[in-house]
Protein backbone atom coordinates (compact mmCIF):
# COMPACT_ATOMS: atom_id res chain seq x y z
CA UNK A 1 0.00 0.00 0.00
CA UNK A 2 1.50 3.15 -1.22
CA UNK A 3 1.37 6.32 1.11
CA UNK A 4 -1.65 8.44 0.37
CA UNK A 5 -3.59 11.38 1.59
CA UNK A 6 -6.18 11.61 3.92
CA UNK A 7 -8.30 13.09 1.05
CA UNK A 8 -7.40 10.42 -1.12
CA UNK A 9 -8.35 7.34 1.72
CA UNK A 10 -11.80 9.00 1.86
CA UNK A 11 -12.22 9.20 -1.74
CA UNK A 12 -11.15 5.55 -2.21
CA UNK A 13 -13.42 4.31 0.87
CA UNK A 14 -16.53 5.74 -0.80
CA UNK A 15 -15.64 4.01 -4.20
CA UNK A 16 -15.25 1.08 -2.54
CA UNK A 17 -18.84 1.46 -0.28
CA UNK A 18 -20.17 1.20 -4.58
CA UNK A 19 -17.93 -1.84 -5.25
CA UNK A 20 -18.74 -4.00 -2.30
CA UNK A 21 -22.80 -3.22 -3.15
CA UNK A 22 -21.95 -3.90 -6.52
CA UNK A 23 -20.41 -7.09 -6.15
CA UNK A 24 -22.96 -8.29 -3.49
CA UNK A 25 -25.58 -7.52 -5.69
CA UNK A 26 -23.62 -9.67 -8.38
CA UNK A 27 -23.03 -12.79 -6.79
CA UNK A 28 -26.48 -12.69 -4.86
CA UNK A 29 -24.89 -12.14 -1.52
CA UNK A 30 -27.50 -12.28 1.39
CA UNK A 31 -25.23 -9.84 3.18
CA UNK A 32 -25.20 -5.92 3.19
CA UNK A 33 -22.97 -3.63 2.77
CA UNK A 34 -23.08 -2.67 6.58
CA UNK A 35 -22.32 -6.44 7.16
CA UNK A 36 -19.04 -6.02 5.79
CA UNK A 37 -17.70 -2.78 7.80
CA UNK A 38 -18.75 -3.77 10.51
CA UNK A 39 -17.17 -7.03 9.98
CA UNK A 40 -13.72 -5.01 9.32
CA UNK A 41 -14.68 -2.72 12.35
CA UNK A 42 -15.12 -5.39 14.91
CA UNK A 43 -11.70 -7.60 13.50
CA UNK A 44 -9.71 -9.09 16.47
CA UNK A 45 -7.08 -10.91 14.17
CA UNK A 46 -6.48 -11.23 10.16
CA UNK A 47 -8.15 -14.93 10.22
CA UNK A 48 -11.62 -13.07 10.47
CA UNK A 49 -10.72 -11.74 6.43
CA UNK A 50 -11.53 -15.17 5.81
CA UNK A 51 -15.28 -14.67 6.90
CA UNK A 52 -15.81 -11.65 4.88
CA UNK A 53 -14.68 -13.41 2.12
CA UNK A 54 -16.97 -16.06 2.41
CA UNK A 55 -19.38 -13.25 2.50
CA UNK A 56 -18.88 -12.63 -1.73
CA UNK A 57 -18.26 -16.83 -2.38
CA UNK A 58 -20.80 -18.75 -4.45
CA UNK A 59 -18.20 -21.04 -5.82
CA UNK A 60 -17.32 -19.21 -8.64
CA UNK A 61 -14.34 -19.81 -10.75
CA UNK A 62 -10.46 -18.32 -10.33
CA UNK A 63 -11.46 -14.93 -11.94
CA UNK A 64 -13.99 -14.49 -9.56
CA UNK A 65 -12.02 -15.27 -6.75
CA UNK A 66 -9.41 -13.49 -7.66
CA UNK A 67 -12.10 -10.23 -7.87
CA UNK A 68 -13.03 -10.80 -4.43
CA UNK A 69 -9.88 -11.27 -2.96
CA UNK A 70 -9.06 -7.82 -4.21
CA UNK A 71 -11.59 -5.92 -3.17
CA UNK A 72 -11.69 -7.92 0.41
CA UNK A 73 -8.18 -6.63 1.15
CA UNK A 74 -8.73 -3.19 -0.72
CA UNK A 75 -12.13 -2.98 2.11
CA UNK A 76 -9.73 -4.38 4.85
CA UNK A 77 -7.13 -1.47 4.27
CA UNK A 78 -9.55 1.31 3.70
CA UNK A 79 -12.08 0.67 5.79
CA UNK A 80 -12.02 1.64 10.07
CA UNK A 81 -10.55 -1.12 12.51
CA UNK A 82 -11.86 -0.77 16.41
CA UNK A 83 -8.26 -2.25 16.92
CA UNK A 84 -6.82 0.94 15.29
CA UNK A 85 -8.81 3.10 17.61
CA UNK A 86 -11.37 3.68 14.27
CA UNK A 87 -8.68 4.11 11.69
CA UNK A 88 -7.99 2.27 8.80
CA UNK A 89 -4.49 0.99 7.94
CA UNK A 90 -4.79 3.25 5.12
CA UNK A 91 -5.40 6.45 7.37
CA UNK A 92 -2.72 5.36 9.76
CA UNK A 93 0.03 5.37 7.05
CA UNK A 94 -1.91 8.51 5.38
CA UNK A 95 -1.28 10.27 9.05
CA UNK A 96 2.32 9.03 9.68
CA UNK A 97 3.59 10.16 6.47
CA UNK A 98 7.07 11.32 5.89
CA UNK A 99 9.71 12.01 3.62
CA UNK A 100 11.63 8.68 2.52
CA UNK A 101 14.65 9.71 3.99
CA UNK A 102 13.13 9.63 7.35
CA UNK A 103 11.51 6.64 7.14
CA UNK A 104 13.63 3.25 8.14
CA UNK A 105 12.42 -0.13 6.73
CA UNK A 106 14.03 -2.91 8.77
CA UNK A 107 13.66 -6.91 7.96
CA UNK A 108 13.92 -9.61 10.58
CA UNK A 109 14.59 -13.28 10.13
CA UNK A 110 12.83 -15.71 12.22
CA UNK A 111 15.56 -15.73 14.56
CA UNK A 112 16.15 -11.80 14.92
CA UNK A 113 12.60 -11.64 16.00
CA UNK A 114 12.77 -14.21 18.34
CA UNK A 115 15.46 -11.73 19.95
CA UNK A 116 13.78 -8.85 19.82
CA UNK A 117 10.86 -10.22 21.44
CA UNK A 118 13.15 -11.16 24.39
CA UNK A 119 15.10 -8.16 24.35
CA UNK A 120 11.56 -6.18 24.22
CA UNK A 121 10.21 -7.95 27.08
CA UNK A 122 13.23 -7.50 28.95
CA UNK A 123 13.23 -3.52 28.64
CA UNK A 124 9.44 -3.71 29.68
CA UNK A 125 10.39 -5.50 32.73
CA UNK A 126 13.29 -2.92 33.46
CA UNK A 127 11.15 0.31 32.67
CA UNK A 128 8.00 -0.29 34.01
CA UNK A 129 7.86 -3.27 36.21
CA UNK A 130 8.36 -1.38 39.51
CA UNK A 131 4.90 0.82 38.23
CA UNK A 132 1.55 -0.22 39.06
CA UNK A 133 0.21 1.93 36.16
CA UNK A 134 -1.67 4.54 38.09
CA UNK A 135 -2.29 8.43 38.21
CA UNK A 136 0.47 8.63 41.05
CA UNK A 137 2.72 6.01 39.83
CA UNK A 138 2.45 5.98 35.69
CA UNK A 139 4.52 3.25 33.10
CA UNK A 140 6.54 4.77 30.62
CA UNK A 141 3.21 4.32 27.88
CA UNK A 142 5.86 4.69 24.94
CA UNK A 143 8.04 1.30 25.60
CA UNK A 144 4.21 -0.41 26.45
CA UNK A 145 2.85 0.46 23.08
CA UNK A 146 6.16 -0.65 21.10
CA UNK A 147 6.09 -3.75 23.04
CA UNK A 148 2.57 -4.27 22.23
CA UNK A 149 3.59 -3.38 18.25
CA UNK A 150 6.13 -5.94 18.53
CA UNK A 151 4.05 -8.61 20.22
CA UNK A 152 1.31 -8.07 17.57
CA UNK A 153 3.98 -10.01 14.90
CA UNK A 154 4.47 -12.58 16.97
CA UNK A 155 2.12 -15.33 14.56
CA UNK A 156 3.44 -13.88 11.19
CA UNK A 157 6.67 -15.68 13.05
CA UNK A 158 5.74 -18.02 14.69
CA UNK A 159 6.14 -17.30 17.67
CA UNK A 160 2.15 -17.21 18.78
CA UNK A 161 2.54 -19.83 21.66
CA UNK A 162 4.94 -16.72 23.53
CA UNK A 163 2.46 -14.09 22.56
CA UNK A 164 -1.54 -14.06 23.11
CA UNK A 165 -3.85 -11.83 21.90
CA UNK A 166 -6.55 -10.61 24.80
CA UNK A 167 -9.68 -9.79 23.03
CA UNK A 168 -11.71 -8.02 25.89
CA UNK A 169 -8.40 -5.77 26.59
CA UNK A 170 -7.70 -5.90 23.27
CA UNK A 171 -4.04 -6.27 23.82
CA UNK A 172 -1.01 -8.53 23.33
CA UNK A 173 0.54 -9.86 26.19
CA UNK A 174 3.03 -12.48 26.81
CA UNK A 175 1.94 -16.33 27.76
CA UNK A 176 3.03 -17.94 30.81
CA UNK A 177 5.72 -20.17 28.79
CA UNK A 178 7.74 -16.62 27.74
CA UNK A 179 7.30 -15.50 31.44
CA UNK A 180 8.99 -18.22 32.99
CA UNK A 181 11.95 -18.47 30.03
CA UNK A 182 12.81 -14.97 30.60
CA UNK A 183 12.37 -15.11 34.43
CA UNK A 184 16.40 -16.81 34.43
CA UNK A 185 17.22 -13.62 33.28
CA UNK A 186 15.49 -11.57 35.60
CA UNK A 187 16.57 -13.42 38.42
CA UNK A 188 20.11 -13.53 37.63
CA UNK A 189 19.58 -9.78 36.71
CA UNK A 190 18.52 -9.28 40.93
CA UNK A 191 20.56 -11.31 42.10
CA UNK A 192 23.68 -9.53 40.97
CA UNK A 193 22.01 -6.09 41.59
CA UNK A 194 21.31 -7.26 45.16
CA UNK A 195 25.16 -7.72 46.37
CA UNK A 196 26.41 -4.89 44.21
CA UNK A 197 23.74 -2.16 45.55
CA UNK A 198 24.33 -4.10 49.19
CA UNK A 199 28.34 -3.92 49.10
CA UNK A 200 28.45 -0.10 47.88
CA UNK A 201 25.62 0.85 50.62
CA UNK A 202 27.68 -0.38 53.11
CA UNK A 203 31.09 0.89 52.27
CA UNK A 204 29.89 4.04 51.58
CA UNK A 205 27.82 4.28 54.52
CA UNK A 206 31.01 3.32 56.91
CA UNK A 207 32.86 5.58 54.85
CA UNK A 208 30.84 8.50 55.69
CA UNK A 209 30.62 7.75 59.50
CA UNK A 210 34.79 7.56 59.47
CA UNK A 211 34.88 10.95 57.78
CA UNK A 212 33.00 14.20 58.03
CA UNK A 213 31.51 15.73 55.23
CA UNK A 214 33.69 18.46 55.21
CA UNK A 215 36.69 16.26 54.94
CA UNK A 216 35.54 14.23 52.26
CA UNK A 217 34.97 17.07 50.13
CA UNK A 218 38.40 18.41 51.02
CA UNK A 219 39.59 14.95 49.74
CA UNK A 220 41.40 14.19 46.35
CA UNK A 221 40.09 11.61 43.93
CA UNK A 222 43.41 9.83 44.63
CA UNK A 223 43.14 10.45 48.49
CA UNK A 224 39.15 9.48 48.76
CA UNK A 225 39.62 6.30 46.41
CA UNK A 226 42.60 5.15 49.05
CA UNK A 227 40.98 5.88 51.94
CA UNK A 228 38.02 4.47 50.17
CA UNK A 229 39.23 0.98 50.31
CA UNK A 230 39.71 -0.55 53.72
CA UNK A 231 35.60 -0.30 53.73
CA UNK A 232 35.58 -2.06 50.43
CA UNK A 233 37.81 -4.51 51.23
CA UNK A 234 35.85 -4.81 54.57
CA UNK A 235 32.26 -5.59 53.20
CA UNK A 236 34.28 -7.59 50.25
CA UNK A 237 35.54 -10.21 52.59
CA UNK A 238 32.02 -10.02 54.93
CA UNK A 239 29.77 -10.61 51.49
CA UNK A 240 32.07 -13.82 50.22
CA UNK A 241 32.27 -15.31 53.35
CA UNK A 242 28.95 -14.68 54.94
CA UNK A 243 26.74 -13.32 52.72
CA UNK A 244 24.42 -11.94 55.41
CA UNK A 245 24.35 -14.62 58.04
CA UNK A 246 26.01 -12.20 59.88
CA UNK A 247 23.97 -9.30 59.69
CA UNK A 248 21.47 -8.45 62.60
CA UNK A 249 20.06 -5.35 64.06
CA UNK A 250 20.98 -4.26 67.47
CA UNK A 251 19.34 -1.68 69.57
Amino acid sequence: MEYESKQEVLERRRELEQEITAMLEEVGSEFSLQDVTDAIYNETEEDDMTGIIAMFDRGGDASELSNILELVTDAWNYFPHELLNGRSPAEILSQNRRSEEDVIHISFTRKQYWDLLRTVYLGQWMANAIHDRSKEDPIDEDIDKIEHYIHSFAKDFGFEKFIEYDKERKEYFPTNELDELMQTYIDEYEEHFFWEEFFHRMSNRDFARAYSKKEIETMELKELFEKEEPFRNKWEDEINNHELNRLEIKE
